[in-house]
């Protein structure tokens, strides 16, 4: 069904580290899952390359898509690189910032 997400895979852990060691390993999971995603439904939003602090240091370029979905959907945080989650409005985002309930790093609110 469109706009629905799907159930997370046997072997969730397994198929996290594959496709974080080879991006080529998305399309395989996809095959495997007899699934195709929908990126036409997704809208480019924003581009965001770390700050340079030092010769050598790693930077991260990072683009960041938009979709619309009936309901969120479930999350299954891999305890590494999302650790936990929270659903909220952008307005309520920026009012827990303000209240100091969250931290929201540059570039995100200034």
């Amino acid at each position: 069904e469109l706009g629905r997400a799907l159930e997370p895979p046997p072997g969730l852990t397994h198929w996290r580290a594959r496709v974080r060691s080879d991006a080529h390993h998305f399309l395989r999971l996809c095959a495997h899952l007899d699934c195709t995603p929908d990126i036409w439904v997704l809208s480019d939003w924003s581009g965001w390359l770390t700050l340079f602090t030092r010769r050598g240091a790693r930077r991260f370029d990072t683009t960041f898509f938009l979709c619309c979905l009936r309901e969120p959907p479930p999350v299954y945080p891999d305890l590494a690189e999302v650790v936990d989650y929270q659903w909220s409005s952008p307005s309520e985002a920026t009012q827990s910032f303000i209240s100091k309930k969250l931290w929201l790093p540059p570039p995100q609110f200034y």
